[in-house]
This record gives C-alpha cells, structure tokens and sequence, in this order.
C-alpha cells in the first residue's frame, strides 16, 4: 500500500509539473525588447490560475478552454529586468537573467545562416575577444510547415556572446549586433531564423501572398492540403536506402574505373550541364560520368592540367583509373594537375565520381571552362559524356517538389517566423 501510495504521490507531482508550459523562446538569458509591452505566454490547464510576477508586480490571468494563456508586461527601459517567476497550482517556473533592450529578428538565406565558426581563420582574433554580456541571441531549428504553427523549436536557447558561444552565432548578425550595442549603449538581442538558398515567398504568410496569385494557388492547392507526417517518413526511407545504396555504390565505381570497362549500355548525357535540365528533376545521389579523349604523343610532352566547371556538389576525379583529385565544394570550379605518366597516346578515359546532396546535380554550364591544358594548348572536352546514376534519394518532378518542399510558399513563415509573433521586437 505504501508503495502505492507513493506512487501517486509522484503521478500528481508530475501532472502538476506538466501543468504549465512556455515556448522555448521565453527561457533563461532572454533579451526583451525596451519601450514596447511584451507578452509572456504559455499553455496550461483550462481554467487554471497563471501569476506572473515582474519587477515586483503581479499579474494575473487564467487559462482559456484550449488552455492557452498569455501576460502582457508594460514597456520598461533597457537594462538589467532580473527574473520573472510564473506560477500555476503552487508550480513555480522561473526564468533567470533577463535583460532588456533592443531585439531583431535575423533572416534570410546562407548570408545570414553563415556561422562565424566556420570563418576561424578569418576572425580568429574577433572570436577569441569575444565577451560581451550585452549581446544574446538564440537560433531556430531549421523547420517548414504547411499550417501556421505556435511551436518554436530551438537549435541554440539564449546564450550570452562568449568566445565559445560566438562561434554558433550568425557572422552577419554578430558584427551587426556589436556595432549596434557599441552606437546604443543598450543590450542586444538577437532571434536567426534563416534557411540558406530559401525564396522570399517561403518567408511570407499567406495573406501577403493574395498580391501574387500563382503563389497563394500553389500554397492553397498543393501546399496546405499535405499530409507531412507521411511525406517525412517517405523522406526517411529514401535516405535509409540510398545509405545502404552507398557501400555496392564503392564497389561498382572500382569495376567502372578500368579504362577497358564497357560503358556502351549507358545513357548519353550533355557536358558541361546540370543533371537536372536533362531528364534527371530531383535527382540528388551519386552518379558517374564518364568521358574519352584522344590524345597525341605531341599532346603529352608536358605535363597537363584538367580543368572543369564547377561540378554540384562532390566530385572525385581519376584517369586511366588514377586518382587525380576531388573537390567537396559545389560552386568552386576543378582545376586537377595531371603528372606526364598518366595520360597515355590514344584513347584515355576520364572517370568523374559525382555525389549531389541537394539541389541541382552535375556540372555547371560552362563550356569554355571544360578543357585539357598541355603547355600554350588547350584541347577542349567532347559535349557529350557516358552516364550512370549508382544511387538515388529519388528523383523525378515529385522528387524535386517534396525534396525542396523548404522553397513552397509560405512555409518557413509557418514553421520559423509565426510562431515568434508574440514575441516583441524593435
């Protein structure tokens, strides 16, 4: 009996403990925005008591009939707010070290995305001098929906700059911030929410699309009416296959890298030219071309260098079955050195291993650019190449729409942008 006793005891104390909830915006660290009011809101029970205290007043409110609540806090000048403590059936949550000042919402594609992490060595001196109390910010998972959504779901929580916390922050945003701070003398706060390579139409809601009609069809016909619950599990079995795909994948490009290899049951494919342009919509995966050329004995008095357009995503590039090089960037163009033992007089076969993670896949159009330089000559690469897809997350005009679904109207606004529209901002 007392066993059960005592497991009731703990059943209730968890039930209260889940009795009161706060998006994930609204958490310890946070930066308020001055001069404005700024609500504070949450979920509970229906009809359940909510007591927000602030700056020594006491706000009151009950739950609705969906258990939702919300707190509207009077504006206050920048600085130091310390904590507010929200209470609901003798459940107390408190949130620790706020401040207020000035707070932006930071969007948009990769510019805006780009991590001063991944410019160590440009700013290795800024990041290691970074610490400034005064600067948050927090980061939002990258996320789309079909319906407007009150979740706000969070890949960093507010942190403090530091020369550790700077790294995950925005590089545009950061330098942005630090200017402002320096000008204003007051805390910043900083909310990114940004998707590289994503449409502005993503980032808009719905009412803003009725002044582009084709949009607001598109999201109104073939957007809302999803059921991507089920489209997410299609999305997770193709990445499943296509990684067990990737090992057999290993093992037939070591039989096509033989020069003797016979490729005559291959498609035919234009080069240099995107994939997708040519019967191939949506195909991210790994596919090979392959490429003859034939060369003189004059042709190889010097060593030779092969030079190619940028190649989307991954390439991994060899000769006569000889590595030569490979490059992980997919707008960069290929420029491989060529030693003299390599190409050989006559027919040489050029093997290039293509992996597209997203996106367009394959070559850029750029002919002048595709070409075998040996001293003053340059032997420009046939248009047409061999090819072979060895293995595919999916393709085809459903591939393309449910594989860049980020880039349909609307739904970064649902997912990225609504779901902080309570939230008070400069």
């Amino acid at each position: 009996m007392k066993k059960i006793i005592a497991g009731l005891l703990v059943f209730t104390h968890l039930q209260i403990v889940a009795q009161v909830t706060l998006p994930a915006i609204i958490a310890d660290n946070m930066v308020l925005q001055q001069n404005k009011p700024n609500m504070i809101w949450g979920t509970a029970k229906r009809s359940d008591k909510i007591a927000v205290q602030f700056k020594n007043q006491l706000y009151l409110t009950t739950a609705n009939a969906k258990g939702e609540w919300k707190i509207v806090l009077p504006s206050c000048k920048a600085g130091a707010a310390g904590n507010i403590e929200i209470t609901c059936n003798g459940q107390v949550k408190k949130i620790s070290n706020i401040l207020v000042g000035e707070v932006w919402v930071c969007s948009g594609q990769s510019n805006m995305e780009w991590k001063i992490g991944l410019l160590k060595e440009t700013y290795m001196k800024e990041i290691k001098a970074a610490n400034n109390d005064a600067i948050r910010f927090v980061v939002l998972n990258n996320r789309f929906n079909n319906q407007e959504n009150k979740q706000v779901s969070l890949q960093q929580s507010w942190v403090a700059i530091d020369s550790a916390t700077v790294n995950e922050c925005s590089a545009v945003a950061y330098f942005f911030a630090k200017q402002l701070q320096q000008k204003l003398k007051v805390p910043i706060g900083l909310i990114i929410s940004s998707w590289g390579g994503t449409p502005i139409q993503s980032w808009m809601d719905s009412m803003s699309l009725v002044a582009f009609p084709d949009k607001l069809q598109e999201y109104l016909s073939k957007i809302k009416p999803l059921n991507l619950d089920s489209i997410s599990k299609k999305q997770i079995q193709n990445e499943v296959d296509y990684e067990r795909a990737i090992p057999f994948t290993h093992q037939e490009f070591k039989k096509i890298l033989d020069p003797s290899y016979n490729d005559d049951s291959w498609e035919n494919i234009k080069v240099p030219e995107n994939w997708e342009l040519q019967g191939h919509p949506g195909l991210d995966g790994i596919a090979v071309y392959r490429l003859a050329v034939n060369l003189s004995a004059e042709d190889l008095n010097q060593s030779a260098i092969l030079q190619m357009p940028a190649i989307d995503d991954k390439d991994s590039t060899f000769i006569n079955g000889i590595f030569i090089g490979n490059t992980n960037t997919w707008n960069m163009p290929r420029q491989y050195p060529v030693a003299k033992n390599i190409f050989k007089p006559g027919k040489n076969i050029i093997s290039i291993r293509v992996e597209d993670t997203g996106g367009g896949g394959g070559f850029n159009h750029d002919p002048q650019a595709f070409y075998i330089a040996t001293g003053d000559k340059k032997i420009m690469l046939k248009d047409t190449a061999k090819f072979k897809i060895l293995a595919a997350k999916g393709s085809g005009n459903e591939a393309v729409f449910y594989n860049n679904l980020q880039n349909q109207p609307a739904v970064l606004f649902n997912a990225m942008i609504a779901p902080l529209l309570n939230y008070s901002i400069k």
